[in-house]
Formats: structure tokens, C-alpha cells, sequence
């Protein structure tokens, strides 16, 4: 696979357009498709800022060797994601939330895990999602972070889908009504 193929396979697995690829490492989308077909080679800046920008390794980009993503910390992860929430400036759920754990008491959270484990317990029942999408085997309590995201991730992926889905009601009067 080549470093464009590769490239690629960052920006789509990323869900994004050439173009909104582009804006986060520098580059104008039309010079991203001629990395990704083989064109032009990215520049070293291009590289250090795909690295940084997806958390991929950038032995794996230039050769293809070793894994994808770097293996960071859980600590790390986290502070992370934080920063970002806290830099975006938004004051969405998601924000408020983490505000409202940091203050919440240290006896608290033993229910708070249970009350979260009884919810995904809950979702898991109800989903229609096929079973080699999920790891039934397991109790929830020894789902991996990996696991335990891919979850969410799933739950807040068919909210958007069902957010974004034209309503399908009629507004509409059929005329006569029936008894």
C-alpha cells in the first residue's frame, strides 16, 4: 500500500472530505487527492501534522510497518479529549456533563457505575444491532475502553441518523374522516 493509499485510509476512516481533510493538516483538498492517487508525495510537514492531527504513527504512514494508531496511555486519551472540549468552547451536554462529575461526591460514583452499566445493559437488549457487531459474550463490567466506546460511539451515530432522517408524518388532511 502506498503513503497515498495510506493517507487515505486516515482521512476516510476519520469521515472526511478531501477538502475538510485538508483544512486540518494545511493543504487545499485537490492537493490531498493527488497524494491519495499517487501524484504528488506529501511533504514532511504534511506527514507530522497527519500524525498529530489523527494519532497515527508516522512509521506506519511512510511504510506501512506496525500499527495505525498510536498506542497512547488511557490517561493521555483522556486528557486529551478534555482539552479539546475545553478549547472548542461549547457548552453542550457532553461539557456540562464533566463539569457536573468533577463536583459530584466520591461516595456517588459506585451508583453512578451502576446505574451506567444498567443503562448499556438496557440499550444492548433493545438494539437491533447484529450480534457480531457487539461483544456478547462479555458482561458488561469487563468491556475493554475499546468496547465500551464502540458502543457509545454506535448509540450516538443512530441518534444523528435518526436526527437527521426527514420526518415522515403527514401534516395533511385525507379529507373525509372515518369513524
Amino acid at each position: 500500500m502506498t503513503i497515498g493509499k495510506r493517507i487515505k485510509e486516515v482521512r476516510k476512516n476519520s469521515k472526511l472530505t478531501q477538502t475538510d481533510f485538508g483544512k486540518k493538516v494545511k493543504v487545499s483538498g485537490a492537493a490531498v487527492s493527488m497524494i491519495e492517487s499517487g501524484i504528488n508525495e506529501p511533504s514532511d510537514q504534511t506527514i507530522t501534522l497527519i500524525c498529530s492531527e489523527f494519532g497515527v504513527r508516522e512509521e506506519w504512514l511512510r511504510t506501512g510497518n506496525g500499527s495505525m494508531k498510536e498506542e497512547k496511555p488511557r490517561d493521555e486519551i483522556l486528557a486529551a479529549e478534555l482539552d479539546k472540549m475545553i478549547t472548542a468552547g461549547s457548552e453542550d451536554f457532553r461539557k456540562r456533563l464533566i463539569a457536573w462529575l468533577i463536583r459530584m461526591p466520591p461516595e456517588r460514583w459506585k451508583a453512578l457505575e451502576e446505574i451506567t452499566l444498567d443503562l448499556l445493559r438496557d440499550v444492548r437488549n433493545l438494539s437491533d444491532t447484529p450480534d457480531s457487531a457487539m461483544p456478547e459474550q462479555k458482561n458488561v463490567h469487563d468491556w475493554t475502553d475499546a468496547e465500551m466506546h464502540a458502543e457509545l460511539q454506535r448509540q450516538l451515530d443512530e441518534e444523528k441518523e435518526e436526527t437527521d432522517e426527514p420526518s415522515t408524518s403527514c401534516s395533511g388532511s385525507s379529507g373525509a374522516a372515518t369513524a
